[in-house]
């Protein structure tokens, strides 16, 4: 389908097989470059002291300041949110990237804005008549909404409504990612469907001048992840089935496969450009974090890890760092751990590095130990079924549902993580950089 709306010749209608229209290349997504060697570089969300304890466990880098009663139901997202207006995940150093507010959506069809100073929901809006699975960041401020009416909404947040609606999918929307210049926004849809999307004559915030520009067919299950690269010309998706997909903007070709989840029978559940560009970091519901090389023709895993999780657990949520280098893993038994993808190089492991960097229960913080946020299984509205609501029907209130991550005041500023529940709640752990 063209952005006009037209069918193209092998494009399946609604998302349900076939094979995209779009050709398909071997051509790698990114010159040769030294991605590789900055692998062993350490993260700023990490120090490097950790297993310095006389225990060997991890230290603490980070401490629970707050919950926040954020909805009625499970958070399906969480977005960080600038001081003027910008992602917090883009990784902008400096002011311009502090993270004062998140944005966060649930399955009880509301859109909070949290203050992350005060530790209190400043707004709440409810948008549409179904639950909502995303939420993005303009780079005006604008909060960017997939819900499963199948609709991508602009909701401005100085006036508190509603300013756009488009029509996005055929299916709920399930993830939104936007380019750093915000110029470029794209949506995943559990109908199997990439849309990309332009913001024609300024920000996406600008809800009415977001134009289509490709709808992508490419995968065989639900979209469940997406990334845009900080120039705004490539794309990395991934969904239900394992494979994750490059894609260039431009063309709406796909430059690059990649089957390592798909492999080991594992979805990704985040995915994130890293190392400029010249690798892909891939979070998987088996627990397993991999740092892919998008670089070369070879490609290859440059570094992995395993976040060991507990029997009968899955990864519900994840994030990753702005660096690229860490991860943020959520899990259905409640468990956050922040993982390291910097301390171990492609071909040499470092005897006695610690790569779980840390870990908490979150069922063994606050005090939210019902099920669901008013005292019952997390549901959805209007009574659909998808893949989504099925891993958090029945789940417990602490069961993590969504997880996002930020840095404020740059080098030797504070870091975020913010961990959405099933009970509505949205958990704050914070760190001063030392």
């Amino acid at each position: 389908k063209t952005a006009s709306g037209d069918v193209t010749t092998g494009a399946r209608p609604g998302g349900q097989g076939g094979q995209s229209s779009q050709r398909r290349t071997n051509s790698p997504a990114r010159p040769s470059s030294s991605g590789r060697s900055s692998v062993a570089s350490l993260s700023a969300w990490w120090t490097g002291d950790a297993g310095q304890q006389p225990s060997g466990k991890p230290s603490e880098p980070f401490r629970h300041i707050g919950d926040v009663r954020a909805h009625r139901d499970a958070v399906t997202d969480i977005c960080m949110l600038g001081e003027k207006g910008q992602s917090a995940a883009d990784g902008v150093s400096g002011a311009a990237a502090q993270p004062v507010a998140a944005f966060s959506v649930s399955l009880d069809g509301s859109l909070s804005v949290i203050d992350l100073g005060e530790r209190a929901v400043t707004r709440r809006l409810a948008v549409g008549k179904l639950s909502l699975g995303s939420c993005g960041v303009a780079r005006d401020g604008s909060a960017l909404v997939g819900s499963w009416d199948n609709s991508l909404y602009t909701c401005s947040i100085d006036y508190g409504r509603v300013v756009h609606r488009a029509q996005a999918h055929e299916d709920a929307v399930s993830c939104i990612a936007t380019s750093a210049s915000g110029r470029v926004v794209a949506t995943g849809s559990w109908d199997s469907s990439l849309k990309l999307w332009a913001a024609r004559g300024g920000a996406a915030g600008a809800g009415k001048a977001l134009q289509p520009t490709h709808y992508l067919f490419d995968h065989e299950s639900e979209v469940t992840c997406v990334d845009v690269d900080r120039a705004g010309t490539l794309v990395v998706s991934g969904s239900a089935s394992g494979l994750v997909l490059v894609h260039n903007v431009s063309s709406g070709e796909i430059v690059r496969r990649l089957d390592e989840c798909l492999g080991r029978g594992a979805s990704p559940v985040a995915v994130r450009w890293a190392h400029n560009e010249t690798a892909v970091v891939v979070c998987g519901s088996d627990g397993q974090t991999d740092m892919l090389d998008v670089a070369t023709a070879r490609g290859g895993v440059l570094c992995s890890v395993d976040s060991h999780l507990p029997r009968s657990s899955t990864v519900s949520a994840a994030a990753i760092t702005p660096d690229g280098l860490c991860a943020v893993t959520g899990t259905t038994c409640g468990r956050v751990t922040l993982s390291s993808l910097s301390l171990l190089r492609s071909d040499t492991k470092a005897s006695g590095a610690v790569k779980v960097l840390w870990q908490v229960d979150a069922s063994s913080v606050g005090a939210d130990s019902s099920t669901g946020g008013e005292g019952h299984p997390a549901r959805a509205q209007g009574g659909l079924e998808s893949p989504i609501s099925s891993a958090l029907q029945g789940q417990p209130a602490h069961a993590i549902s969504a997880i996002s991550c930020g840095a404020a005041g740059g080098a030797g500023g504070v870091r975020y993580i913010m961990a959405g529940t099933c009970g509505g709640l949205v958990r704050i752990f914070s760190s001063a950089l030392r």
